[in-house]
């Protein structure tokens, strides 16, 4: 690739940033100002690598934000709620991507069973995703014998818990119904920025293919991934999701699917170095006076 490598690190740097931006619009607006964007964006990106790297995945990439955001002056459950809020944005909108993309190529392109097969799969995750969000945050709201089974059994604090995210999405989804509506718009624009990877990747070595092929093959390697999500970095799995979704496209040669998840994996490696030394520059200015009890 020679100096087109530049590039596919520059379009994941501005994916990243709209990523970031999005992020920043689940807060409210007086809590969010506490931390630079400089700073936000470190943290989502040290964040992002530990889930990538941890078979906790995202709980574990989520929670290391919330702690580093307790050390910004945000209090936990302020962050708790906008992690929560921004996850199920960008979860939702994700897959949106994907099924509208894939049901242009099938209708305009070329009509594909497997693709159908993958898109039907994505709208039952879809109906599941908002089945189980919804029941979590309404779990607290049942009726009192329910309350009493969940005594006996120790929850009180967990449904607690869920009670105070659900009032807090509620009242951040009435009262900042803007914020709520760019936090969307900058998630669709990381996955249609960060789909250009794909493109640049079959550019630069003559191979090409459309726009809409690579946000078809990005999302579609997205959705395929997060089944393997308890995996470290999805080893095995993403590479499936590539060499599946590009035949899907017309883009069968071997030789063309391994170079495109050798190039992706080293664009990995280049941002987890990234964030691993991000990561030991925050570690050595952390504030003496913040202890894990302090965010409980």
């Amino acid at each position: 690739m020679g100096h087109g490598y530049l590039y596919i690190i520059l379009v994941t740097f501005i994916a990243m940033t709209m990523g970031t931006i999005a992020w920043r619009y689940t807060f409210e607006e007086d809590i969010i100002n506490k931390v630079s964007f400089s700073r936000l964006f470190i943290i989502r990106l040290v964040g992002e690598n530990i889930g990538l790297l941890n078979p906790s995945n995202i709980i574990g990439g989520d929670t290391y934000k919330g702690y580093q955001l307790s050390k910004e002056g945000i209090p936990y459950h302020k962050s708790t709620s906008s992690l929560v809020l921004s996850r199920m944005i960008m979860m939702v909108t994700q897959i949106l991507t994907f099924i509208i993309a894939g049901s242009v190529f099938t209708i305009i392109v070329q009509d594909s069973n497997q693709l159908k097969w993958i898109i039907f799969g994505s709208i039952l995750l879809l109906i599941v995703l908002t089945i189980a969000t919804y029941g979590l945050l309404r779990f607290g709201l049942v009726s009192s014998k329910v309350h009493g089974l969940i005594a006996k059994l120790g929850w009180n604090s967990l449904i607690y818990k869920f009670r105070k995210i659900y009032v807090q999405l509620r009242c951040f989804y009435r009262d900042q119904r803007q914020r709520f509506l760019k936090a969307i718009g900058f998630n669709i624009l990381n996955w249609l920025i960060g789909s250009l990877e794909f493109w640049l990747i079959f550019y630069f070595v003559s191979a090409q293919i459309s726009v809409l092929d690579a946000l078809l093959v990005d999302q579609g390697v997205l959705v395929l991934k997060s089944f393997g999500a308890f995996i470290p970095g999805q080893l095995g799995i993403e590479e499936f999701s590539n060499k599946m979704m590009l035949s899907i496209v017309g883009v069968k040669a071997a030789g063309l699917w391994v170079a495109a998840s050798i190039i992706r994996r080293s664009r990995q490696i280049f941002w987890i170095a990234v964030s691993g030394l991000l990561y030991l520059l925050i570690r050595r200015h952390r504030p003496s006076n913040v202890t894990i009890s302090t965010i409980r």
